[in-house]
């Protein structure tokens, strides 16, 4: 039987959702399941290859290990867990263009023309970033 979360612990998950899914479409928009693919790397080596920042990336790659997309093993080495699978781009099925196209904010067409007094006719919705 499993122990139920605290008010605390499900309403900074709640909280937190927006950080999490931008993280998740970052990763997806980098491509880094997909470099994970053929095995674990670390950091440097998907730095180098992405042409990123290590720092930044190893922060990214953390992130997302906390929320279990990754696994990081020693020596800042990461690997694919289930949830980073469908974010390959050739998984059957994949998300990585829902992961990618949800966090940047066109998963609802013109949301962000809410409470604006722009006519209809000169609103422009975006679907893609």
């Amino acid at each position: 039987m499993s122990a139920a979360i605290p008010p605390f612990a499900a309403l900074r998950q709640i909280c937190i959702g927006k950080w999490v899914s931008s993280a998740v479409s970052a990763a997806a928009k980098i491509g880094v399941a997909d470099r994970l693919e053929s095995g674990p790397k670390t950091t440097q080596q998907l730095a180098q290859e992405l042409q990123l920042n290590e720092m930044a990336l190893h922060r990214l790659m953390r992130a997302l290990t906390s929320v279990g997309i990754f696994h990081e093993g020693e020596g800042r080495l990461f690997s694919q867990t289930p949830l980073s699978e469908p974010l390959r781009s050739q998984a059957k099925p994949s998300l990585r263009s829902m992961a990618m196209m949800l966090a940047a904010g066109t998963s609802i067409p013109g949301r962000r023309w809410i409470g604006r007094s722009q006519p209809a006719s000169r609103r422009r919705i975006r679907f893609w970033a």
